[in-house]
């Protein structure tokens, strides 16, 4: 062999090297996923496959566990949602700490109705799912609080949340800026509105927060370190690093053009995998009257995640309030193992053909 057929076939290998290991570029868009979804009986589980994205939700309370499907890595992003608080706001600060309390709700003292349908346009073409958790009931011998049957009855909440397929659905966020736009991200984001409607406040000072737990579902123990972002900087939590008597909440000090902040879940890179996301703002309506007023947000690590307080200043009427739990797929993406296998072979084969050369 010369040297110009061994150039040819040097050129052949290299480009049949870069064909098997580079994906082609596919558009999502241009055949959108259409998320299947079942019950199963077993786990008490609502399962939602979005193709990028796996959703498992709890059928008693409102659990949400996401997973990243291209990869066999068996990890959940847990964001369960815990109770309604009421509390006083003693030290002025606009956020909640465990020493304010006046009334919990825990939503394991709840009845809830889960249920899902289809999205479609003014055309009737289908972008997406909805999936509603509906509060339908109330254990009142699991609580203790100082509100009436008729007005814990009349007190209604709803989680309801969307999976988009198309790249245009864009909200508009209401701010005391003005209107902000926000593209929710296709497949790898769950958009949800928290509804709270007529609230009793005991008192007319008092304000109100859902408590939000983070977690990972892992067989991977140290993953534990958690990201916030706020006001364009970040900071870490570590869930191991928690006392028995840890109780003071840490609370994000608002910066006047911030609309957004969002904690990133462990991981083993320097990119999260998953974010909870919430906007710093929420929308009364009270009477077709709608005001729009701020979220104050504290935190406080335990042993097993991180629980976040999304709390809302005193209202009347309906509330709602805007989070989202993002898949990062840029930490995912990895060479996987077949790829290694592919690359390696090639480069033998090269080797071996040049050795051939070589000998000949």
């Amino acid at each position: 062999m010369n040297k110009r057929n061994m150039f040819a076939l040097t050129i052949v290998m290299a480009a049949l090297l870069v064909t098997l290991v580079t994906p082609a570029a596919a558009d999502p868009m241009q055949n959108p996923p259409i998320p299947d979804h079942h019950f199963d009986p077993e786990t008490n589980e609502l399962l939602i496959n979005a193709g990028v994205m796996g959703l498992r939700l709890d059928g008693d309370e409102p659990i949400f566990r996401v997973k990243y499907n291209p990869t066999d890595d068996p990890t959940m992003y847990e964001i369960a949602y815990t109770n309604l608080t009421e509390f006083s706001d003693l030290n002025g600060d606009g956020a909640f700490e465990l020493n304010e309390t006046v009334n919990v709700i825990p939503f394991s003292a709840i009845d809830w109705q889960l249920s899902i349908v289809n999205l479609t346009d003014d055309l009737g073409n289908y972008i997406g799912i909805k999936f509603t958790y509906t509060k339908v009931g109330v254990n009142f011998a699991d609580l203790s609080v100082t509100y009436t049957h008729d007005e814990l009855n009349a007190l209604t909440i709803q989680l309801v949340s969307y999976i988009y397929v198309d790249t245009n659905h864009t909200i508009e966020i209401s701010t005391h800026h003005g209107e902000v736009n926000y593209t929710v991200n296709p497949i790898t984001e769950v958009k949800t509105d928290i509804v709270i409607g007529n609230y009793p406040f005991s008192d007319q000072d008092n304000m109100v927060t859902i408590g939000v737990h983070l977690s990972v579902i892992t067989p991977n123990a140290y993953r534990h370190v958690y990201r916030l972002r706020h006001n364009n900087m970040y900071q870490y939590i570590n869930s191991t690093n928690v006392s028995d008597n840890a109780t003071r909440e840490q609370v994000l000090q608002r910066m006047q053009n911030e609309t957004m902040a969002e904690i990133g879940f462990p991981s083993e890179s320097d990119l999260d995998p998953a974010l909870f996301r919430w906007l710093e703002y929420a929308v009364v309506n009270n009477n077709g009257v709608e005001t729009t007023v701020n979220v104050s947000t504290s935190y406080l690590a335990d042993s097993t995640g991180v629980q976040v307080y999304l709390a809302y200043p005193n209202f009347n009427g309906t509330l709602v309030h805007d989070p989202s739990i993002v898949l990062n797929e840029e930490a995912f993406a990895s060479t996987s193992l077949p790829d290694i296998l592919i690359i390696g072979g090639i480069i033998a084969v090269i080797a071996v053909a040049a050795v051939l050369v070589k000998k000949h």
